[in-house]
Formats: C-alpha cells, structure tokens, sequence
C-alpha cells in the first residue's frame, strides 16, 4: 500500500476558549457535539491507517474534548508514528494534563503566543488571564521534554497589532530550554482577520522588513537558538531569509462532518496568486506566491522582485 504525503486531520473540537480577532477558521466551525466529535474521528483514524503516517489534531481547541486523550491513544494503536496538536496552550497550566497528553503518544505540540506580554497577547485573544495560562503551559511542556521524547513548537502569528514585538517575543522564547522550533506565521486575510482587517492586517512589506531587523539582532546575541520558521511571506519581503521559509504542508480532513457519507480528502489551501513583476524574479520557483485575499485589498505596489545582479 502506498502512503500518501499527508497529514490526517482530526478536528477535534467547534469551539475555542480564545477569542482571537484572526481567526480563520471560524466560519468553519460547526455545531457538532463532542459525542458525535468522537465517532468521525475515530472512522477517519481507522480509515486511514497505514494511508498516511501522519495525524493532527486541530479545529477550535482540541484540549477543550473531554476524550482528547484516548484520542491520542487510539491514534497510537492505529500505528501512526507521528502525532501532532495544534493548541492555544491554555490548558496546559495544568501539569496533570501535560503529562497525561504526552505519555497518549503525542509527539509534536505546536503552542500558540501571539506577544512577549499580556497586553498584547489579550488584546488579540480577548480574554484576560490566557496570557498567564499560555505562558505557563509552555512552561510545563519545556520541562517535559526532559522526560518525554516529543517535540515542542512555539507559534507566533503576525498581524498589526504585535509584529512590532517580534524581537521582544523571540527574546522570550529563546530563554526556554528545549524549545524545538519557533513558527513565525503572517495574517491571512479571512474569517474574523478579514471582518477586522484594518485593526489586525498590517502591510507585510512591514512585517518583512521588521522580521528580518528582529532576526539579526537575535542572530548576533545568541548563536544557538530553536530553529526559526517562517510562512505567509514571499521571500522577496525578507530576503537574507529565504532558507527559512516553509509552506502549508499536504494535508486531509472531512470537508463536512454533518454529511455521514463524507470522507477525508485533500485539503485545498486558501488560493496563492503571483503579479506580473515576479517573473523577473530569480525567486520565481522557490516562491509559491501571495495570499490572494491579501493583494484583493492591498494590491502589488510593495513586493519588488529580486534580480539577478549582472558581472561586470
């Protein structure tokens, strides 16, 4: 049997206990309950066992489902060898559940931070306290990895109001111990980013030139630090940089969990476009382009293209 490039989607969960001012996946949400929650993903884990070697779980908050853990261990005894969540982090704060979620099988958590300080991180969450919770679940997870053998990301998404605080954050994140990576990831521009987007979408030709400043004076302070990931930005915005660039990986998922004949199929990522100048750009073929939603908005004057330099 041949295994697919994919990773398996397990939504998980319809609800969020953050209320963040980006989100895009809340028109996506649905009203499912966490009984009937369960049953789709445990078909799609069994489904696709020995079809793909890879499981996510996301949507919402996953943390929040009360059998997130014998998801996990369900996922385990189907054999896939890499299990993923993708978590706001916020009950984490609670040790017990750390522990229990790794010895599950869980062997990559991505935890989301979107500020070095909780005036920035609440004012896009909208909720009092999850800076504290967040920051003390990373915390935990970090003294985990001394005992448990799973990786641990840390997640910045960059909009208008924090990417001001890049090189503050990756000061923060940097000072932990045992932090695998950190996944600087840029707005896109739909669900709650596009109903707000003058509040939360900032000109990414800002954000390129503020990243790569934030990364250099990182990279002269400390040699050794978590490997530093960066999407949603053309490699023209912050060149220098370009090696540090990855994309949405290949993914699968139900489009539809109300539908019972519904099964998972490839996920087909929000729509990338290029302009007319980029291809003059010797980044061309690395480059998989612009949010379109974005440059519906903002259009093309900001992104120059990289030319070749001609020998004298």
């Amino acid at each position: 049997m041949t295994v697919r490039n994919e990773r398996l989607h397990i939504l998980t969960n319809s609800h969020c206990n953050n209320g963040c001012l980006f989100c895009s996946d809340v028109h996506k949400q649905n009203r499912l309950d966490y009984r009937s929650l369960r049953k789709y993903a445990e078909k799609d884990l069994r489904a696709m066992q020995g079809k793909v070697n890879k499981v996510l779980f996301s949507s919402g908050e996953p943390t929040l489902h009360p059998d997130l853990i014998e998801l996990v261990e369900i996922a385990k005894k189907c054999g896939y060898p890499e299990i993923g969540l993708i978590s706001n982090g916020r009950r984490f704060a609670d040790k017990k559940f750390c522990e229990k979620i790794v010895k599950a099988g869980v062997t990559e958590i991505n935890v989301s931070l979107h500020g070095s300080v909780k005036e920035i991180h609440e004012k896009i969450t909208r909720v009092p306290g999850s800076f504290s919770e967040t920051f003390l679940g990373i915390c935990n997870l970090s003294f985990l990895r001394e005992k448990y053998p799973f990786q641990l990301y840390i997640n910045f998404l960059m909009n208008k109001i924090n990417y001001k605080n890049i090189k503050d954050f990756l000061e923060l994140i940097i000072s932990f111990p045992n932090i695998e990576g950190i996944v600087l990831n840029t707005v896109l521009p739909e669900g709650r980013a596009e109903e707000n987007f003058e509040e939360i979408v900032p000109d990414y030709s800002k954000v390129g030139k503020n990243l790569r400043k934030a990364v250099a004076q990182i990279e002269r302070k400390s040699k050794k630090h978590p490997k530093i990931y960066i999407m949603g930005l053309p490699p023209c915005l912050i060149r220098g940089l370009e090696t540090n660039v990855i994309n949405y990986e290949p993914a699968m998922r139900r489009k539809n969990l109300e539908a019972r004949k519904t099964k998972p199929a490839s996920v087909r990522w929000p729509e990338k476009i290029k302009g007319a100048n980029c291809r003059k750009c010797k980044m061309n073929e690395e480059c998989s382009g612009v949010w379109k939603s974005y440059i519906k908005r903002k259009g093309w004057k900001e992104f120059n293209p990289v030319i070749f330099q001609k020998k004298r």
